[in-house]
């Protein structure tokens, strides 16, 4: 290892030694007592080194390693806090704290940059040119949903409503448990039911409205996009046809069109709706006990974790599967097209082995994405699992200590289910709409593309004349254009005359 390689983690040392130096004394007596102090010891520790690796230039190297270093400590203990009887001391400060838990802070934070690089490394550059690409696209979307503006702001109005009325429904629920488990009042009893029916028939008819208005926004905004792509066609030469394959424009003409005009009328649906839903579900579990709210959090940046990896691998094979996908529509469309030649020369046999090749190619990109989605969803429901023990296990204590009632730990718990569920749609919508718009790509490069010739001309003269001149013409197709047709070509044609040009044989 160079001595350059040493020179980040070195000053890094000597820079975190001096702050806690300094925080043990004067400027540390100032911090307030417990948690908060904590924190703020954590942020000040943060803001220095960050300074001080910015002057020495160093900040891009070792930057990543800032937050879990300095802040792992504070929300370890904020988390161990949760746990009744788990924190029977104050929180001790890192500046006074034993060096085993400075060098237990640089083994977590050296282990979550090593696992960040493992994941992120291989193509970093690349994803963010296309998060930057990505985002262009999603603008281009947007745009060409402009004319459908008022259906969307109507579809959102509903969207919000019926959102609304599902969040209160768990909520008169544990409402309802706590009646019949107390003194039962009629009244009260009542009065629960009936917003209860009253929240849920008020969203079922929202919820409608919403998917059948982005229903009808998918429709137009399909409708449009082929018509942009189908003239677009049109307009090009003639040797963009040659070079490029017909199934693989029927293929983006078809199936790309359709998840362009997906991702606002789906996607982007399923995404807002589940980012209203999760703001008011925690809101909720806030006023029903904030221990368990704040408990409840420890499982999303597993998730985000795991849907980051997956989101990418998916992204790479949902794009390995369309040029599948393409090219055995090509290998049909070549075959059928040219039948009679297939016949004439007996290739029935190489024909079907290359579609079965394309089959076979299709088929393990196909297993490949289930076997990883399988994987993926064990994950999630592992960690979902375990999330349920423990929130069980603290709410009995709670209801044993009387902060929480069980009506209120049945509301919470009904909640946090719908809770997960909404944040895991949150985190995978996020994936899946790139993954759309990266399907978008190859078809604005159709838009975007220019014809190589000038289009034809519309000017005609008054009177016409059988007069035709060739000066200096020269021709060769796309295909070989190392090969000329024609090179400055001579030739005069009067009328009622014939004429003819000599060409090199095989051309």
């Amino acid at each position: 290892m160079r001595f350059s390689d040493l020179r980040p983690c070195a000053f890094l040392l000597l820079a975190d030694s001096a702050l806690l130096w300094l925080l043990q004394g004067t400027l540390g007596a100032l911090l307030p007592p417990g948690l908060p102090g904590l924190w703020l010891e954590g942020t000040l520790r943060l803001g220095g080194l960050w300074w001080l690796l910015k002057v020495g230039g160093l900040l891009g190297l070792v930057g990543t390693l800032l937050p879990p270093l300095c802040l792992g400590t504070p929300l370890f203990l904020s988390l161990r806090a949760l746990v009744p009887g788990a924190l029977s001391a104050p929180p001790v400060r890192v500046a006074s704290a034993p060096w085993s838990w400075l060098l237990v802070g640089y083994g977590a934070a050296w282990l979550s940059w090593a696992m960040w690089a493992l994941l992120s490394s291989p193509g970093a550059q690349e994803r963010k040119q296309g998060q930057e690409n990505n985002t262009d696209l999603m603008w281009r979307l947007l745009k060409l949903s402009w004319p459908d503006l008022p259906y969307l702001v109507a579809a959102f109005c509903f969207l919000i409503v019926a959102v609304l009325g599902e969040t209160f429904i768990p909520y008169y629920s544990g409402h309802v448990i706590d009646i019949l488990r107390g003194d039962f009042d009629p009244d009260a009893f009542a009065s629960a039911i009936f917003f209860m029916c009253l929240f849920s028939i008020g969203s079922s008819l929202c919820a409608g409205c919403r998917g059948s208005c982005f229903i009808f926004t998918m429709s137009r905004v399909n409708v449009r996009v082929r018509q942009l792509l189908f003239s677009s066609l049109l307009r090009q030469d003639l040797s963009f046809f040659q070079d490029t394959k017909t199934g693989e424009l029927n293929s983006r003409l078809n199936s790309d069109t359709k998840l362009m005009s997906c991702w606002l009328a789906l996607n982007a649906n399923v995404l807002l709706r589940s980012l209203v839903k999760v703001v008011g579900l925690y809101s909720f579990m806030l006023s029903l006990s904030p221990r368990l709210a704040l408990l409840s959090l420890l499982k999303v940046p597993l998730a985000i974790t795991a849907q980051k990896v997956y989101d990418v691998r998916h992204q790479a094979l949902l794009l390995d599967i369309q040029n599948a996908l393409a090219k055995a529509g090509q290998v049909v469309q070549e075959a059928v097209g040219g039948l009679q030649t297939v016949r004439s020369f007996g290739a029935e046999a190489q024909e079907i082995s290359l579609y079965k090749e394309a089959l076979e190619r299709c088929r393990q990109l196909w297993w490949r994405r289930d076997l990883e989605c399988a994987l993926y969803l064990l994950f999630r429901r592992t960690v979902h699992l375990g999330m349920q023990v423990l929130m069980l296990n603290c709410g009995v204590q709670q209801i044993l200590a009387g902060d929480l009632t069980q009506g209120g730990l049945l509301s919470f718990l009904l909640y946090e289910e719908d809770m997960g569920h909404y944040v895991q749609t949150l985190v995978y919508m996020c994936g899946d709409m790139l993954s759309n718009v990266g399907a978008a790509d190859k078809v604005f490069q159709y838009l975007d593309r220019k014809p190589k010739l000038p289009p034809p001309g519309t000017l005609a003269p008054p009177t016409l004349r059988g007069l035709v001149e060739f000066q200096d013409v020269s021709f060769a197709y796309p295909n070989r254009p190392d090969q000329p047709v024609l090179k400055g070509l001579e030739r005069g044609c009067k009328e009622g005359t014939r004429t003819s040009a000599p060409r090199r044989h095989g051309l």
